[in-house]
Parts: structure tokens; sequence; C-alpha cells
């Protein structure tokens, strides 16, 4: 039995095998991260499954891809320094504009 290995359209892994007979043809879809197993019959001996159907197909049977954890860390990570690095900026430019305002003295 032949299979073939690929990844869906959100990255998980699949495993198909596609067979063909006399007046039918079907598909086996097996998800093993998520414990789906989707098998399709169909009495049409030159069915196609194209691969976007078949996906479609096996959606409503798969958990939903969570988000990666690394890329909202990172994302956090980088608008944290991005919101600090502005701050000093203003309260740098608040002291220069006070300097310039009292003429150059460091005094209040």
């Amino acid at each position: 039995m032949g299979i073939m290995a690929a990844n869906d359209l959100h990255l998980r892994r699949v495993y198909f095998h596609f067979g063909a007979g006399s007046g039918g043809t079907s598909v086996l879809a097996v998800y093993p991260a998520a414990g789906v197993v989707i098998a399709i019959l169909a009495n049409l001996g030159h069915a196609r499954f194209p691969f976007r159907p078949l996906v479609s197909i096996v959606e409503p049977f798969l958990p939903r891809p969570g988000p990666d954890v690394a890329v909202v860390v990172a994302s956090v990570a980088c608008l944290g320094l991005s919101f600090l690095a502005v701050r000093r900026r203003r309260r740098e430019g608040t002291r220069a504009s006070a300097l310039a305002r009292q003429g150059g003295r460091g005094e209040p």
C-alpha cells in the first residue's frame, strides 16, 4: 500500500492513501497528531479528490491550531522594547527643551 506524506494548509502532518478500482475510488487521510482518520469512498471509478476540498472535509474534525508561542513571546518583547525606547526619547526631549527654556543653565 503506497502512502503519501504531506503537510496541510495549517502545517499539520497528514498521510494519504488513494485507491481506485472497477467503479469506485477511495481516499484515506490520517492525521496522527490529532488522532483523526477520514475515509472517503465514491461510487465512481474516475472520481478525483483534490487536496484543498479534501482538507475542507477534514477541517471540522480537527482541533484548531493554536498560536505559535515563540512568535507571540518575541512579538511582545519587541513591542515592549520599542515602547521603552520611545519613552526614553520623549524624556530626553523634555529635558532638553526644559534646559533650552532656562537658557542652558541646568537649574530649575
